[in-house]
């Protein structure tokens, strides 16, 4: 199959799928799949399509073949994070989180899904840095300042925490 050809499966499952046309999009899918079995952009959106049907598994194991076929892809790495985090296995969320950061270095989501995970694991030092590093990337996001407000908070930080907050309820 030409890559002109992927190409427009890969967006006709994409709009399936933005349409909650989940057979449709999942049928498209395999077909490209047949054709192209490692063709990572697939494997990533059947691997984002499993775990919103609560297939984890499932979800892992493509995600892992999207990555074997071209390991640059932080959002993979992003999703798979997630993923492992949901699954409760914070040391291997966290290793793909600082993949997907190490890949592109100004991935917010990546840096603050890496900070949520550190601080489940109780690395508020490591947590704090993540989510400074988001707040240099974008200054004014206030989620990423509410995230960092409850990692002050967590380490007893309580006037940082309020500082950071209050700056954060001021910009927004």
């Amino acid at each position: 199959m030409a890559d002109k050809d992927a190409q427009a499966l890969l967006q006709q499952a994409v709009g399936h799928l933005q349409n909650n046309r989940e057979l449709e999009g999942e049928a498209t899918l395999a077909a490209l799949l047949k054709a192209r079995p490692r063709d990572a952009n697939a494997l990533q959106l059947l691997g984002v399509l499993r775990r919103a049907q609560n297939r984890w598994d499932e979800a892992e194991s493509l995600y892992r073949q999207s990555l074997a076929a071209d390991p640059a892809q932080p959002q993979v790495h992003h999703n798979l994070g997630n993923l492992l985090r949901a699954m409760g296995r914070l040391d291997d969320a966290i290793a793909e989180q600082r993949e997907a950061v190490r890949l592109k270095p100004n991935y917010i989501e990546a840096h603050l899904n890496l900070a949520s995970a550190l601080a489940e694991k109780e690395d508020f030092g490591a947590a704090e840095k993540s989510v400074r590093r988001a707040l240099q990337i974008q200054p004014n996001l206030a989620f990423a300042r509410q995230t960092l407000g409850a990692i002050l908070n967590d380490q007893g930080k309580f006037k940082e925490a309020e500082t950071v907050l209050r700056q954060g309820l001021a910009a927004g």
